[in-house]
């Protein structure tokens, strides 16, 4: 009864808010009220506010305040935002008595989100892309001080993967470029994203001139960030050893079944991954994470009669045509095989943080998807007004689930 009593109260306070955010401006940045309130409580719970401890924690709690206690570290995984942290961090230690390192990261990643989380509102016009990022289960996870490496890169793996997928002009060509290389250095599981905003520049481009030249720029940041984290030999070294391959900090006593591809892999053997009891996880990661009901919603009704003569139009497209939806399709196809094949080292509860981009790729597609079919309607403000109040009902009942009682598979 308590959890249905406040996921009601989380649904009804997103259905007011969403009724202003179609609205033309100012009452669009109504949104903005969400992340604040969530930065505000991510502040109070860094200070230990009571009652805010109860906040749910998954994957690699205090891991990144263990490595930010040890400046000397340099960890590949996550090679350029760590050492940027870092040096943050130091920043403040020279100009005060000390920093609490917890608080730090607490309150860093909810900046983080906050300014993400700003940036997409200001996108709202036209698209209900960022309503269902910013009010999503794994967002709000994220946004409320969460102790953990991915809340840093969270908006910029979303706004990359929303560039590809919607086709938008959201930053220009040279910017995806550099984009695609600094990301893997940011953060390596991003490796996917970065080889799907590649194929999207090139298709951009009208000749191949211009796509040596931006294969050129996104090496060339590649190598800098590199350079700027660390230093390369240390790099490849310390990735090498930092992959956790052949999953030897699996937990088994949580999940037995599960076990690398093999001694050099950081992918899940076969038998586990292509098992019905991995299909549950997967099901279990999408509907607490993402709202699974949501996604499935925006493409159903995407399977109207615009939605019909859209798939008929695409049946008949051109090879050229078909070319240009490859980065989609690659980019949606490794989301896929990330949930499939990546080995939740941890569980599959405690790891459910590590699938967040395959959540977002899926999200943002489902609500690309939408936008085009809203577009077709007699009154696409409308439509999307409707979704998004689906949205929160759809959201709310994950969210206080995930946040607040906690989840567990």
């Amino acid at each position: 009864m308590s959890w249905l009593g406040a996921s009601l109260v989380l649904a009804l306070s997103l259905y007011a808010v969403s009724t202003f955010v179609q609205r033309p401006a100012p009452w669009r940045w109504t949104a903005v009220s969400i992340p604040a309130a969530l930065f505000i409580v991510a502040v109070l719970r860094a200070n230990g506010f009571p009652g805010l401890s109860r906040i749910n924690e998954y994957g690699d709690s205090d891991s990144l305040r263990i490595l930010l206690d040890d400046t000397r570290v340099d960890f590949s995984r996550w090679l350029l935002g760590y050492r940027l942290l870092s040096e943050i961090l130091g920043f403040f230690n020279l100009i005060t008595d000390g920093v609490d390192i917890d608080s730090f990261v607490r309150i860093s990643s909810a900046c983080a989100m906050l300014g993400s989380a700003a940036w997409f509102v200001r996108k709202l016009e036209g698209s209900v892309v960022p309503w269902l990022l910013i009010v999503s289960p794994i967002w709000i996870l994220f946004s409320l001080g969460y102790d953990e490496y991915y809340p840093f890169v969270a908006g910029i793996v979303a706004a990359a993967s929303w560039q590809i997928v919607s086709g938008r002009n959201l930053f220009q060509l040279k910017t995806a470029y550099i984009l695609a290389g600094l990301l893997p250095i940011l953060y390596i599981g991003a490796v996917p994203l970065s080889i799907a905003l590649v194929l999207y520049a090139w298709n951009q481009e009208s000749g191949w001139s211009g796509r040596s030249r931006g294969a050129g720029v996104t090496l060339v940041s590649a190598i800098l960030a590199i350079e700027i984290g660390g230093e390369f030999k240390g790099y490849v070294r310390g990735l090498s050893t930092q992959l956790n391959l052949g999953g030897q900090y699996l937990e088994k006593s949580v999940n037995s079944k599960a076990s690398a591809a093999s001694s050099r892999s950081f992918l899940a053997d076969p038998s586990y991954a292509l098992s019905v009891e991995h299909a549950v996880d997967i099901f279990f990661w999408l509907s607490c994470g993402v709202g699974l009901v949501v996604i499935v919603a925006a493409l159903a009704l995407c399977r109207g009669t615009q939605g019909k003569k859209r798939f008929l139009q695409i049946q008949k497209a051109s090879g050229h045509q078909v070319i240009r939806h490859l980065p989609v399709l690659v980019l949606v196809g490794l989301a896929i095989f990330y949930l499939v094949f990546m080995l939740p080292l941890l569980g599959p509860t405690r790891d459910i943080d590590l699938y967040f981009t395959s959540m977002f790729v899926l999200l943002l597609f489902a609500g690309s998807c939408f936008d085009r079919f809203a577009q077709t309607s007699e009154n696409p403000s409308l439509e999307r007004l409707r979704f998004m109040q689906l949205a929160a009902f759809g959201f709310a009942p994950a969210t206080v689930a995930l946040v607040v009682f906690g989840v567990s598979r």
